[in-house]
């Protein structure tokens, strides 16, 4: 940067004088720097900004220091001294120093483009430019946010910065989006392993930490390992925040449906069967599986991978939901793209199951306390990934009356499953192995009772663990059972 327009040497004349009155006055030439500039204001450019622009250029050109001096402000110093590293790695020290002239000016808003353009045009030949030249795609803002975190880590030797940091220098959209990018891995930074995102145990305040590659731009000669950017999903079936199902691995059952059910699990097979992976990628079926516990919700998804050929990523909700603010939609981010993942390196469709979800897509709340915003920010981003999803969702409830109307928008089918009726029943004791399935007035009386798929299992589990070698006691303790899954507590019981 050149300054031939202004006139330097009146400058250092005010400089020199001001030197000798600090110096005479046993200050070690240090001045505050508000002081210092209304000393000198009358030999500087008339416009503020360009003033402040040329100050910072003497700095960098070691004619002054300037410094920052904890809870006083910034000072120069009259007499400069040698820079003991190289320019670029002075300039990172300088950058709080110049946060808080520019805040002193007010300038504030300014930071980024000054910080930019100083680096642009004074580190050309510096190792850390050249290398951050070579990322061609990142933008002028991507460029000063990873300038300054690099400044930050050299002046407090911290990896870690908070994204509020970076409030003050951006306009309040433009922050916004710039948290959402970081926050849902969407930023180039993130994407090219500069940053990469990280919470903070005992903090609300959600942050990013350079990486040892960025450090290494600053300092080649350090003993850092360079990890290749970890893809997180893979095919094992025990994996953070869900299990994964392959076809085989899920029970081929029989399930019974009313007829109502059984038409939609028919369309919902014909889908699928008629349509490729292809062009299931390029759309979301999405399905809102709600009803009674014990109606087949989740045996139904499961059976729809096991005869249809398909994956299956099996999530419960109290696997992804956590204790600190801000983790949860790390994690539902996380979910989603090792979905998206997983369906691009899978030759086989994948179902995301969502189990027992009541509680997330429940309405939003009115806030009146802290955890009334998170959960509503939780919600949000839940939103927000549904709405880029291409494949095959499934979520199951036990009701939808208090289901957030944006959500239901998201889903394109909606169905509840009811609890079996008759000769439903009937169909799925017959199924069953038992004295029952040859006879048919046994059979019809234990299909009276308005049990479940869930609850007849039950029941069956329970013989198996109580059954004894009698037959007449077995059927009585049949219909013992029965009844008490059923919770009839009194009357006649129905016997033989």
């Amino acid at each position: 940067m050149q300054f031939e327009q202004f006139d330097s040497s009146l400058f250092f004349q005010e400089v020199q004088k001001i030197s000798e009155e600090v110096n005479s006055e046993d200050g070690a030439g240090n001045l505050s720097f508000a002081s210092f500039y209304k000393k000198v204001e009358k030999s500087l450019p008339d416009e503020t900004y360009q003033a402040v622009k040329f100050i910072v250029h003497l700095h960098l050109t070691n004619e002054i220091t300037l410094y920052k001096e904890e809870g006083k402000g910034a000072f120069i110093q009259l007499k400069a001294e040698t820079f003991a590293d190289s320019q670029i790695i002075e300039f990172f020290y300088f950058l709080p120093t110049l946060n808080l002239i520019l805040r002193e000016m007010r300038l504030i808003q300014s930071f980024p483009a000054m910080v930019l353009e100083f680096f642009n045009s004074s580190f050309t030949n510096e190792y850390f430019s050249e290398e951050l030249d070579a990322y061609d795609l990142l933008d002028e803002q991507d460029r000063f946010i990873l300038i300054y975190a690099v400044g930050y880590f050299i002046t407090y030797n911290k990896k870690r910065i908070e994204l509020n940091r970076y409030s003050k220098f951006f306009s309040r959209a433009t922050y916004l989006s710039f948290c959402q990018q970081i926050t849902n891995e969407s930023s180039l930074l993130i994407k090219e392993g500069l940053i990469e995102l990280k919470s903070e145990r005992y903090s609300d305040e959600i942050g990013f930490m350079l990486t040892n590659k960025t450090i290494l731009m600053i300092f080649p000669n350090w003993d850092l390992e360079v990890e290749p950017k970890k893809d997180r999903v893979s095919f094992e079936k025990h994996q953070e925040g869900f299990t994964l199902y392959q076809p085989e691995d899920l029970k081929d059952v029989s399930l019974y449906f009313n007829e109502r059910n059984q038409k939609f699990k028919d369309r919902i097979d014909l889908i699928i069967k008629c349509t490729d992976k292809e062009k299931l990628s390029s759309a979301a079926l999405a399905m809102m599986i709600s009803g009674y516990p014990g109606t087949g919700k989740t045996a139904f998804a499961k059976k729809l991978c096991n005869d249809l050929d398909l994956l299956l990523m099996f999530v419960e909700m109290s696997d992804i939901q956590a204790k600190y603010i801000g983790e949860t939609e790390q994690n539902i981010h996380r979910l989603f793209n090792q979905y998206r993942n997983l369906w691009k390196k899978s030759d086989k469709p994948v179902v995301l199951l969502f189990n027992e979800c009541d509680q997330l897509f429940g309405r939003k709340v009115q806030v009146e306390k802290s955890s009334d915003l998170f959960s509503n920010a939780v919600q949000s981003q839940l939103l927000n990934e549904m709405e880029n999803l291409n494949g095959i969702l499934i979520a199951t409830c036990n009701s939808t009356d208090n289901l957030e109307e944006a959500f239901k928008r998201r889903f394109l089918f909606h169905m509840e499953f009811e609890k079996p009726d008759f000769e439903t029943r009937k169909k799925i004791w017959c199924g069953l192995d038992g004295a029952w399935t040859s006879n048919s007035k046994m059979l019809n009386t234990i299909s009276q009772y308005e049990l479940t798929g869930a609850q007849i299992d039950n029941v069956l589990k329970k013989m198996s663990l109580l059954s004894t070698i009698d037959d007449t006691i077995q059927d009585q303790l049949l219909f013992d059972l029965i009844e008490e899954e059923d919770n009839i507590l009194v009357g006649n019981k129905i016997g033989f």
